[in-house]
């Protein structure tokens, strides 16, 4: 916009009242021109929405059409299920995460649910880390019983979650690894009364752990193909010979591994396949 006055612009100069007055009459026709303009753009803006309400519309209109020509859905549920199967990681067990295949497989559209669940082969396989205690620095009073009920809880979800996994492999051969979360025992304690409450906890978390294994994992020995477990060989050899397990009645097994905590928190193989003949001598 022109203005008689834009030598005085940006600058220290004082108008004279009467080109204050003529300022002024200025700023009246200024404010004039932009509430006009701001109903233009309000008139505009409403349009705009409308359209763009409009155009939301038929573009979703469109991308559901368009959805029933995907070739995914002329895909059969045979070549999906070996989709699925592809889905699973490699080079170990799946572990129980909605993150990743099978179970995030059930999260993506009711079909594939349906196959998802429907499918044993994705089923056959799993990886199931065991809770056990936390280490802090410093524990508050009854820290480690609280800790053991937290466990018992946790193991009680787990073993009905595993239950539900392993009954929908149907027949299928399966791969197992049972771990528990990696095991502090070999932090320095603060005190003697700590360490002692420690330990105690321990060994009941170790017991719950084993009485997990055989209330879950053993009665699925008929189709063990792949164990991998981490407990005490003693115990583990207990849990077998107790309800009478012969090696004929392992005759899908082929892969046998049982682990220890070596001192420095690795694990340690210490009994193979070739290996388990001895539990039954």
């Amino acid at each position: 916009m022109d203005s008689p006055f834009q030598q005085y612009l940006d600058t220290n100069y004082m108008p004279t009242v009467d080109e204050a007055k003529h300022i002024q009459a200025l700023l009246e026709i200024s404010g004039q021109s932009l509430r006009r303009i701001d109903t233009e753009i309000d008139q505009l803006q409403r349009q705009l929405d409308l359209l763009q309400e409009k155009r939301f519309g038929i573009h979703d209109f469109a991308e559901r059409h368009r959805a029933l020509l995907s070739p995914a859905r002329k895909l059969t549920q045979d070549i999906v299920e070996e989709i699925f199967i592809a889905c699973l990681p490699e080079g170990r067990n799946p572990y129980m995460n909605a993150t990743e295949a099978p179970m995030l497989l059930t999260r993506i559209c009711s079909s594939w649910k349906r196959i998802a669940l429907s499918t044993p082969r994705i089923w056959s396989a799993i990886h199931i880390v065991l809770p056990d205690i936390r280490k802090v620095e410093y524990p508050v009073p009854n820290y480690f019983s609280m800790e053991e009920e937290l466990v018992i809880r946790t193991l009680n979800r787990q073993q009905a979650a595993v239950k539900e996994w392993l009954d929908r492999s149907g027949a299928c051969p399966l791969s197992i690894s049972v771990y528990p979360m990696p095991d502090p025992r070999y932090l320095t304690h603060n005190n003697d009364a700590e360490a002692e409450a420690y330990y105690d906890a321990k060994q009941k978390i170790q017991l719950l752990h084993q009485q997990f294994f055989h209330d879950t994992i053993l009665p699925y020995h008929q189709r063990w193909y792949s164990l991998d477990v981490s407990f005490f060989m003693d115990a583990l050899r207990g849990s077998l010979l107790e309800i009478g397990l012969k090696t004929e009645d392992l005759k899908m097994l082929k892969e046998f591994y049982i682990s220890r905590k070596a001192h420095h928190g690795f694990e340690q193989p210490i009994c193979q396949w070739k290996d388990i003949i001895s539990f039954f001598l």
